[in-house]
């Protein structure tokens, strides 16, 4: 079953997080948010919103920049699989 997706146009973002447009981009090209380009407007999956406000968490709040972000969400991503490749290993009960 194919679910909807949800859209905020970027600008409504940027102008509720007080945030530029240029912290977005940059978060995009690291690939770190997908935006969507319609015409004239940017949108920004409704699901992704939680990510964003973990990023501007890490770099307002902790002045982590974008590379450095970027490096932790990397390594966080990495973590999560071998948690789940372990957990699967326990699942066929090969370790304990």
């Amino acid at each position: 079953m194919k679910t909807e997706k949800h859209y905020v146009a970027v600008q409504q973002i940027c102008t509720h997080y007080e945030v530029s447009l240029d912290l977005l981009v940059t978060l995009e090209e690291f690939e770190l948010l997908e935006i969507t380009h319609q015409e004239e407007d940017d949108y920004l999956e409704v699901e992704q919103l939680a990510q964003l406000e973990r990023y501007l968490r890490l770099t307002t709040d902790l002045g982590i920049n974008v590379e450095g972000l970027a490096v932790i969400v990397e390594l966080l991503n990495e973590r999560e699989q071998l948690r789940q490749e372990i957990q699967a290993l326990r699942n066929l009960r090969l370790i304990r």
